[in-house]
């Protein structure tokens, strides 16, 4: 624990062009704190009940609402323009049809995205650049593991529009792999840990072992057992933050979103029990009034 704790406050120097104040600095000076009993509410894709999913619209109702983590997708046009979309393909979030990578930019933004219940709407696809903006002080980004083959020109990005401080990009690589895509930069990185499988197991301890990340993704999928409670004790022990999720059945271990409109007691608990203190939710206003309810979401001035 002490060599991450040390490993993060080396990064929090180095990293110095947040405004004074703002309530992302607010947010990682909390996860840096190993005392802290505060709990990361993530938004898949942003507030995708209300607003198309992983548009600008979406993520600002997430922030409004007071998420911390707006949880996002990349990929590229054929003019490499990195664009927030989730599928490879821009089927199902508009009407247009193929490939993103068939389509350049200006081709492509001429399209609007689709509400989640398939109407079109009058919003459009967003550029990465757009939403660091829109995020920037105002939240942490999580981009999902999809992004992780651009990571060069993320980076880049990132550094351009001064929001590397602020973003979690996560991927299911390796060790090694990740420190030949990463090769020593800044970056808060997340490894994607899924217990059922012996080879991930396996990474966890290394990533553990020889290079420590201020969080792993735990996909718990159908059930909670051993192997999940063991992976998550480890990183705890070893000081980082255990993401979990609430999304559905099958990569929540049976404990999710739309049974804890119900009995949130048992969903929500169920995963602060297992130690999670960063939660990725379908249902952001839910968690968030729940995690309140519990003295979980009292974020330092």
């Amino acid at each position: 624990m002490k060599k991450l704790l040390l490993i993060l406050a080396t990064a929090a120097i180095s990293y110095g062009s947040f405004a004074a104040g703002t309530r992302t600095e607010r947010l990682l000076a909390e996860m840096k704190n190993p005392k802290s009993k505060y709990v990361f509410v993530a938004a898949h894709r942003g507030d995708w009940r209300n607003w198309p999913e992983n548009s600008l619209e979406a993520v600002q109702s997430a922030i409004d609402m007071g998420v911390d983590i707006v949880e996002i997708d990349v990929a590229m046009t054929r003019d490499s323009v990195l664009i927030v979309m989730h599928d490879r393909r821009v089927n199902r979030t508009t009407k247009a049809k193929g490939l993103v990578s068939d389509f350049d930019y200006a081709e492509l933004s001429k399209y609007r995205l689709k509400s989640g219940h398939g109407v079109t709407t009058a919003y459009k696809i967003p550029t990465l650049e757009e939403m660091l903006l829109l995020c920037k002080d105002k939240a942490i980004v999580n981009i999902d593991s999809n992004g992780w083959p651009y990571f060069d020109r993320i980076y880049e990005l990132l550094e351009r529009t001064g929001t590397l401080e602020q973003v979690i990009i996560k991927c299911g690589a390796d060790v090694d792999r990740a420190r030949k895509v990463i090769k020593g930069r800044k970056v808060m990185f997340m490894p994607i840990i899924c217990p059922n499988s012996e080879r991930s197991v396996a990474t966890l301890k290394r990533y553990l072992a020889e290079y420590p990340c201020i969080a792993y993704e735990v996909c718990m999928y159908k059930t909670v057992g051993q192997s999940e409670t063991d992976c998550i004790r480890d990183i705890i022990a070893h000081g980082s933050h255990v993401w979990t999720d609430t999304l559905w059945d099958s990569v929540s271990g049976g404990y999710s979103d739309d049974a804890a409109v119900k009995d949130p007691d048992k969903i929500y608990g169920k995963h602060l029990e297992l130690g999670a203190t960063m939660i990725q939710t379908d249902r952001p206003a839910t968690l968030i009034s729940y995690l309140k309810s519990k003295g979980r979401r009292k974020l330092k001035k």
